[in-house]
């Protein structure tokens, strides 16, 4: 399998997770006025649990869900980081320069050697805070001379 579609398959999984875990929290703490909310609201929950389960069908590798589930309990649901600039935004800690390479040119998945969690590549321009803008070089040259004060 291609290395990016598993990444999407991985992504689309994570994405699944973690939007059961904030429905079922709502249906923990909040209050619905009726019985069919609640009823629409663990229908969904259903519906996305069926798809959870079709979509690690789909990846085939039992390991890889043993490994997925395992740092999801680890990381409250997150087992896929980020990386921006060779820096992993899982742990924020800088990825080897071979790691890089793996992570660019291979098609294997590669792992955070820190916190274990699965890399992908973002490129800086897809973030949506963008980094602020290097200060200006300081002029060269003599500084002008104050005036004397009397």
């Amino acid at each position: 399998m291609d290395s990016k579609t598993l990444i999407d398959k991985l992504v689309n999984l994570q994405n699944i997770d973690l939007e059961i875990k904030v429905i079922q929290k709502e249906l923990t703490y909040l209050s619905y006025e009726t019985d069919a909310q609640r009823q629409e609201m663990e229908d969904v929950i259903k519906q996305m649990t069926t798809d959870r389960e079709t979509l690690c069908e789909s990846v085939g590798d039992k390991v890889l869900i043993a490994r997925i589930t395992k740092l999801q309990s680890r990381y409250r649901g997150l087992f896929l980081s980020p990386v921006v600039d060779a820096v992993c935004r899982g742990c924020r800690m800088t990825v080897p320069a071979s790691l890089m390479v793996h992570l660019v040119h291979s098609d294997a998945l590669v792992y955070c050697e820190n916190c274990g969690r699965i890399l992908r590549k973002i490129e800086a321009e897809k973030l949506l805070v963008k980094p602020p803008p290097p200060p200006p070089a300081p002029k060269r040259g003599r500084k002008p001379k104050k005036p004397p004060t009397f």
